[in-house]
């Protein structure tokens, strides 16, 4: 709900019109609150498949957190693709099973949403380290807002793959830091 009001009101000051897409009638007001509903959108949009929404890649589904902050997303394998946008990630920091990003990426009038990533590698330092990557799987963004968001994702993944004795070296966004779970 609040990266709904947040496109409206970044909508409303930057002047970008919502970008209305084949059958969808309300664009502005397609993110529902429940990501559950969204596997209706799949069927309903396949008539306009050559749109310029053929770029972007359906968000992967949230973990149910069950408050107001940002939506819990799960760390992924992901190989690079350079054709994706990758936001900059201002900062970072990691508690427990979950890593806090704070992102900068250019837009206002489409959804972003965006994958957590990890190539599957890991070096043999003491503690071992890892590099993820932040990518944009939304739409191309025709406006240049800088936005600033904060996301979440779960790290369980990478505790059970890389079966470290408590401590991982990560990199993200340039920056490295040991964290502990």
């Amino acid at each position: 709900m609040a990266r709904l009001i947040l496109l409206l009101l970044a909508t409303l000051l930057l002047g970008c019109p919502p970008q209305l897409r084949g059958n969808d009638d309300d664009a502005a007001t397609d993110d529902d609150d429940d990501a559950a509903t969204d596997d209706d959108d799949a069927t309903s949009d396949d008539d306009d498949a050559s749109t310029d929404d053929d770029d972007a890649v359906d968000p992967p589904p949230p973990v149910d957190d069950d408050d107001d902050g940002p939506e819990l997303w799960m760390l992924e394998r992901c190989e690079p693709d350079p054709t994706l946008m990758r936001p900059e990630v201002s900062d970072w920091e990691a508690a427990g099973p979950e890593l806090w990003a704070l992102l900068e990426y250019s837009g206002g009038c489409e959804p972003h949403y965006f994958q957590l990533c990890w190539d599957g590698a890991a070096d043999l330092s003491d503690p071992p380290g890892v590099t993820l990557w932040v990518r944009d799987l939304g739409p191309p963004d025709p406006c240049k807002s800088l936005i600033t968001e904060k996301a979440v994702w779960n790290l369980d993944l990478l505790w059970e793959a890389v079966g470290a004795t408590g401590e991982i070296q990560v990199t993200l966004g340039g920056q490295t830091r040991v964290i502990q779970f």
